[in-house]
């Protein structure tokens, strides 16, 4: 489940428990921090994996750069920045 879907539900959660409890904010105002906190630990959790992932394809680059001295044939090393960039793809629609 995605970050913008999170937020959707939380908002119907607050829609919702609004017109059960039309003058009673107390459970979101004592939720709301926590929802919050979890929110952007969640993001910063997806901005380090994909920071890791830009760096993994970067040095993928580099080996490219000097395929003299790589270990890796050039099948593998696409395969490998193209797993990297689908897994890139992945973390940015968690955001």
């Amino acid at each position: 489940m995605g970050l913008p879907s999170l937020v959707q539900l939380w908002n119907i959660f607050k829609f919702q428990l609004n017109e059960s409890q039309p003058n009673n904010n107390t459970i979101i105002q004592s939720a709301e921090p926590k929802f919050q906190e979890i929110f952007n630990e969640r993001i910063q959790v997806v901005h380090n994996c994909r920071n890791t992932t830009d760096d993994c394809i970067n040095s993928l680059n580099n080996i490219v750069d000097h395929k003299g001295t790589a270990q890796l044939s050039s099948e593998q090393i696409n395969d490998l920045r193209n797993q990297l960039i689908y897994l890139r793809e992945e973390l940015c629609q968690l955001l």
